[in-house]
């Protein structure tokens, strides 16, 4: 990447450039628009081979990830800088907004990694915290 790594304490939406999202598969990321996800809108992919994810560059210690959770949604598996830290389980009977927080990292610059599994994950917006 550019070598820009997002400041702690703000929250960026999946708008913000500094986002990376990748998929095996078109149209892959949509952007939904949704007056309840913060921002206005929010990304989901549908039908998702493996290797799908979305990246993004951020300094801290801890992050929170905004997403939205439903009937269909599969999960994230949690890379940061290569390794993997965790696993976000987005299914939910019925629809709701939820957060997954992640914490303990060394400070300074890191590039945190959600790949698709089970085909279908949401991504709405990201937290990074000293």
């Amino acid at each position: 990447y550019g070598g820009l790594y997002a400041p702690a304490g703000v929250t960026y939406e999946e708008s913000d450039p500094i986002w990376e999202f990748n998929a095996a598969i078109s149209p892959g990321w949509a952007i939904v628009t949704d007056a309840t996800a913060s921002g206005g809108q929010y990304r989901r992919i549908k039908n998702a081979p493996e290797g799908s994810s979305a990246r993004f560059w951020f300094s801290g210690t801890r992050f929170r990830l905004y997403f939205q959770q439903g009937t269909g949604y599969g999960k994230l598996d949690v890379y940061v800088d290569g390794t993997k830290i965790g696993r976000i389980d987005q299914y939910y009977v019925g629809t709701r907004w939820w957060t997954a927080l992640f914490s303990g990292l060394t400070p300074g610059n890191h590039v945190v990694e959600f790949r698709v599994v089970g085909g279908k994950a949401s991504i709405d917006a990201i937290r990074p915290m000293p």
